[in-house]
Order: C-alpha cells, then structure tokens, then sequence
C-alpha cells in the first residue's frame, strides 16, 4: 500500500459529474456541499462518486464526513484490507459514521468506515487503493495538458496609442475519459517593457475569463507604452487543475508622423516630364508612403522606407 495520494477537486456538482472515474480523486460540490470519493475496492471493484456521510466532522471542523485519525497500525494489521480504529486515536475523539472517510497519518493511508462499533470503542475500516495503488488515473499522466495557442500578430511594429488585438484559444486540460477539467479557464496577463533586450519591467496588468476552447481577442494595443521595446505576457489558468501555460508576444511602439518638406514650394517649376516630391516622413518602423490625386482611390506612386528615414 505505497504511494498513495489523495487529489481533492473542486468544482460544482454537475462539472464533477462529468469528469467519470479517477480512482483516489476526492470531489468537493461547491454549490451542494457534497463530498465524493472515487475508489477500487479490494476485490478491484470499481466505486464512482461515493457519496460521503454527514459525519460532525472530528477534525476537519464541519459537516464534511472527513475524519483524521492518528493509528499506527500492528505488522498484522498491515496485511489485512480491514482494521480497527479505536476512537480514542481520531481527532476529537468523536464517532463517525458509516462510509465517512479517515484519513490516517499513522500510515499515510484511506480509510472508509464500514462499521461503528461503539462498545468497542472503535470503528471497523476498510482500507481504499487510491491513485497509485489502483491503477487509478495519475495528474502526471493526463490525456492531455492545458493548453494556449496564440496567433501571430500581422506584425510586431505597432503605432502608438493605435489599436491591436491578440487572438487565441485557451483549452482546458482533459482526463483520460476526455473530459475537460473546466469550462471557464483565467487568463492572467501583464505588459513589461525593456531598455536592454533583457531586463523587463512591468507597467500593465490584469485578468479575465474565456471559455475553453473557444477563439477570443484581447485589444492590447491602446494600453501598450509608447515608444518602447515591450512583450505582451499571457498565463492561462484553471480551477480544478493545477497546470498553467504561458506564451510571450514581443513588439515595438512607435510614432509615426507625416511633415511637409520645409524645401518644398508649390512655386517652384518642373519639367513636363519629371515630378518631383519632398516629404519628411519619420517613424522608427518600415513603412510605404502612397500618393494619390484628387478623387482617386488607387496611388499613382508607392515608396517604400526603411525606419527612421526623414525624407523621400
């Protein structure tokens, strides 16, 4: 009986009652109070969803029919599935009832109370192979892990004070049966910025919800820093599952303004067959500047600049 573990979960009764069986799982209905416990009986019976007795609650200090007892068992007693735990070893010195659990630090094992037997002053419990003893599903080895796929951004120079937006899908992580652990995953998500490429300091945050699996968008671009080298830090998250996962998108703010030339004259004189144009145009991104005449809808000229160029 080595290697037990006992994995609480916690989620309203009807997102539990879709998980299926994970043998040792213990499952607290926040929304009913309820207390379940999946386990595999001596025999390799498989029990799904017990439901839990309404027991004082000894040590656990509420009606939650979870008892901890403190019972060194004999070398014997070690190699029976059934015991005897006198009362006087569980915390608070009170009965519980049947099919309560007890959890005993004495072995680090489960126990479910099959009888009370108060003129004995103890209770008879049947031992439960949990995850690790029963062949139980393990967290280490889920069908799949939480997951969150951001898609590129149509570029990474942005303007300042501009609006951009950040898509992606967060799924939750799945049993083996699976079934996603929730439907409604938390997304954590900060904005840093940096003067050396390395060092990153934090100037925005905050959080929100998405619903698993589903495509969303966050408009990030109107709360970036102005001209900075800043990444954008999403951590996704969920309730009944300790896995996170994050993803960083870095970018560029800059501003970008259009100036007419101050050498430019709409006095001077050209030959018929030349046009000449002079325009600051500063930015510290690539760009293309288009020109156009009156009551036209395509450019008669494009011209592509590199970043930080003043002048056509």
């Amino acid at each position: 009986m080595s290697n037990k573990r006992f994995i609480p979960v916690r989620g309203t009764e009807a997102k539990l009652d879709l998980m299926g069986f994970n043998d040792g799982y213990v499952y607290f209905a926040v929304d009913t109070g309820k207390i379940f416990i999946d386990y595999t009986q001596a025999d390799g019976t498989m029990v799904s969803r017990k439901l839990l007795g309404s027991g004082s609650g000894g040590g656990s200090g509420s009606n939650s029919g979870i008892y901890y007892a403190n019972y060194t068992p004999t070398d014997a007693e070690k190699l029976e599935d059934e015991i005897n735990i006198p009362i006087g070893a569980i915390e608070g010195g009170e009965y519980p009832e049947e099919d309560d659990l007890i959890i005993n630090l004495g072995d680090n094992c489960f126990y479910r109370v099959i009888k009370v037997q108060r003129a004995f002053q103890n209770v008879l419990c049947r031992r439960l192979t949990v995850a690790g003893g029963g062949g139980g599903d393990d967290p280490s080895s889920l069908a799949s892990d939480i997951e969150l796929t951001v898609d590129p951004l149509p570029t990474v120079n942005l303007i300042n004070g501009h609006s951009q937006e950040i898509t992606f899908v967060a799924t939750s992580a799945k049993n083996k049966k699976g079934n996603s652990y929730d439907s409604i995953l938390t997304i954590n998500w900060k904005l840093e910025y940096t003067d050396d490429g390395t060092n990153y300091n934090q100037y925005n945050s905050g959080t929100f919800q998405v619903p698993d699996g589903e495509k969303y968008a966050f408009e990030f671009g109107k709360l970036a820093k102005d001209d900075a080298s800043s990444r954008l830090v999403l951590v996704a998250s969920q309730t009944n599952h300790p896995s996170t996962v994050t993803r960083l998108v870095t970018f560029r703010t800059s501003k970008l303004e259009l100036q007419e030339s101050s050498s430019f004259s709409n006095l001077s004189y050209f030959e018929p067959n030349k046009l000449v144009l002079q325009c600051n145009v500063n930015g510290a991104m690539d760009k293309i500047v288009e020109y156009y005449f009156d009551n036209e809808d395509e450019p008669f000229l494009s011209v592509p600049l590199a970043a930080n160029s003043a002048t056509l």
